[in-house]
C-alpha cells in the first residue's frame, strides 16, 4: 500500500485584477454590475445585487450549481447582508462567507484548487 498522495492542480480559466471601488474586472474585462462565479468560469455576468437577492434565487443556484459555499462580496466594504440570505443558506445547507469584494475576490482565487463547489456573488 503506497502512502503517496497524488494532487492534480486544476486550471481555471478566470483572471482577476486588483478590486477598484465600482468595478471588477475578470479576464481583462470591466464588470459594473455584479457577477457571479465559480472557482473556474463567470455564471452570470448581470447577477441580482444583495437587494435583489431572494431565497430562491440561491436555492436556483444551489441546484444549478451543486455549491457548497456562496461568497458575497458587498463592494468596497464588508457589509450585512439582510437575514433572510442568511436562512435561505442555511436551509439550502450552503455555506455563506460574507466580505468586502476585494477579499471575496482573493478568498475565491484561494479556492480555486478546492474540490468543493464554490460560488461568489461579487459586487463592484
Amino acid at each position: 500500500m503506497s502512502n503517496h498522495v497524488h494532487l492534480a492542480a486544476i486550471a481555471s480559466t478566470l483572471q482577476f485584477a486588483r478590486y477598484q471601488a465600482g468595478c471588477i474586472r475578470v479576464n481583462q474585462h470591466s464588470h459594473t454590475n455584479p457577477i457571479l462565479c465559480s472557482q473556474h468560469e463567470l455564471l452570470i455576468e448581470k447577477a441580482p445585487t444583495i437587494e435583489t437577492l431572494h431565497a430562491t434565487t440561491i436555492q436556483t443556484w444551489v441546484s444549478n450549481y451543486q455549491a457548497e459555499l456562496l461568497i458575497i462580496g458587498t463592494g468596497e466594504h464588508a457589509l450585512e447582508v439582510p437575514e433572510s440570505i442568511r436562512q435561505a443558506c442555511q436551509q439550502q445547507a450552503i455555506g455563506l462567507e460574507v466580505l468586502s469584494s476585494d477579499y471575496a475576490m482573493k478568498t475565491l482565487i484561494a479556492l480555486q484548487q478546492d474540490w468543493r463547489s464554490v460560488i461568489a456573488l461579487l459586487i463592484p
